[in-house]
């Protein structure tokens, strides 16, 4: 991606784990993003979520476990993010872009090769 686009800011990623409870708590600061690499809407901010410690990692586990999930008894219906299913999900602490319009790169793999990168910048907010 920097080559193609040497004016972006790529984020520096500062951890790559397994568990969320392994995250040193000195990570967990304003200026990072914490996310997985197994499901879409799994970011978490420390800055803008004032949640504590302990209902993160309960809800990075939550996200990381595989299935079948279960809620009051009842077999819940897989997610529809099914491609997701056989990689080996980690857990990233990312610094936060600051000064660029980034919204969003993400790259798709076939076989654990690259072969599209994608970037949005310039969106709104909605």
């Amino acid at each position: 991606m920097a080559a193609r686009c040497p004016e972006l800011l790529i984020p520096q990623t500062l951890w790559v784990g397994d568990r969320p409870e392994d995250i040193d708590p000195q990570l967990l600061r304003p200026d990072v993003v914490v996310k997985t690499n197994n499901a879409t809407s799994q970011n978490h901010f420390p800055g803008r979520d004032r949640t504590d410690r302990t209902v993160m990692v309960r809800r990075f586990r939550r996200g990381m476990a595989r299935g079948p999930w279960y809620w009051r008894g009842r077999l819940l219906k897989p997610s529809r993010q099914s491609a997701y299913w056989p990689i080996q999900r980690k857990i990233f602490v990312e610094e936060l872009v600051h000064g660029s319009p980034l919204v969003d790169i993400s790259v798709r793999a076939v076989d654990g090769h690259g072969f599209l990168a994608y970037c949005a910048t310039h969106t709104q907010d909605q």
